[in-house]
């Protein structure tokens, strides 16, 4: 589990593109070529930027540079988590526990701001 206070969240923007995209590249690529037997980067890329909402994002800040993403829909009941996705140097840490990012105060400050994504129901539900 990590220290109080050495993680952060803040709203992504256009300019974190390249970052998140490339935390995406690292998190699936193995996957992707495991299940496709390739990884196409200019279709990848192109998908990615189809489907990015920087307003459903949250980078997650540890010492406060950019260290992966946390997306949330706060408003709905239950929330739901729709992903979480660190760089991979930082995984195994307990960053991204749910307590970890969930707590109170983050959830109330965001919990009347974040926009409802598009992503499936099926691919995004936690019951809290």
């Amino acid at each position: 589990m990590i220290q109080p206070g050495r993680y952060a969240l803040r709203p992504a923007t256009i300019a974190d593109f390249e970052f998140l995209f490339a935390l995406k590249r690292t998190g699936y690529r193995d996957h992707v070529v495991a299940t496709y037997g390739e990884w196409d980067e200019e279709w990848q890329r192109n998908r990615f930027a189809s489907h990015f909402d920087p307003a459903a994002v949250q980078v997650i800040l540890l010492g406060g540079a950019a260290a992966g993403e946390l997306i949330v829909e706060w408003e709905a009941d239950p929330v739901y988590l729709v992903a979480i996705e660190l760089l991979p140097e930082l995984r195994g840490r307990g960053i991204t526990r749910v307590d970890a990012v969930g707590d109170t105060e983050v959830t109330q400050q965001h919990s009347r701001t974040r926009p409802r994504s598009s992503a499936s129901p099926a691919t995004r539900r936690l019951q809290t």
